[in-house]
């Protein structure tokens, strides 16, 4: 005969009312804008995500390094370019994938790279492939010198609409730094 002890099934049972008064708790507070935590880097910085963002982990702000980018869903494409003198493949993380990471459903995204170049992405130009945050170039990292190592990048041969002056200035090159805003 199978019994079960009383200190089990009490066990049980509180673990299980936590469970269930921490859930409303946990959607509460998400909705309210309560910042739940992102893992954090392990190596140096490429990328940091701020503004209207529900996840974090560094402050106010979303810090990712090549590991961490490298984890989301990859796309890859080969390409022309207006700044490149043949076609390439260039692959990472959609942008999309990045926004929805840090649990943003954002209105309108700023990039700003390393020169201080800063430029607003509207919701309506990112699409769950394009443009991607390339971190790569024919498979390889990319450095400074070379518009990395992080260039905002749409499939320019792949439709017309990829080739037009606002999709050219939202290709911001040495990227370093997205905000995330609500308008």
């Amino acid at each position: 005969m199978l019994r079960k002890s009383n200190k089990s099934v009490s066990s049980f049972n509180q673990s299980r009312r936590n469970l269930l008064l921490s859930t409303p708790f946990l959607l509460a507070a998400t909705q309210l804008g309560a910042k739940t935590s992102l893992a954090q880097p392990t190596q140096a910085t490429l990328l940091r995500v701020d503004g209207d963002i529900a996840l974090t982990n560094a402050g106010d702000a979303a810090v990712f390094d090549a590991q961490m980018l490298d984890a989301l869903p990859q796309i890859s494409f080969t390409t022309s370019t207006i700044w490149t003198d043949k076609p390439r493949t260039f692959s990472g993380p959609a942008l999309f994938d990045v926004l929805k990471h840090v649990g943003s459903d954002a209105a309108q995204v700023t990039a700003t790279a390393a020169n201080n170049y800063s430029v607003d992405i509207d919701r309506a130009l990112i699409e769950e492939r394009a443009p991607i945050i390339a971190n790569r170039i024919d498979g390889e990292a990319f450095s400074i010198r070379e518009n990395g190592p992080l260039w905002v990048v749409f499939p320019y041969d792949e439709d017309p609409k990829y080739r037009t002056e606002p999709i050219y200035a939202v290709s911001v090159w040495q990227l370093e730094r997205l905000t995330v805003t609500q308008i």
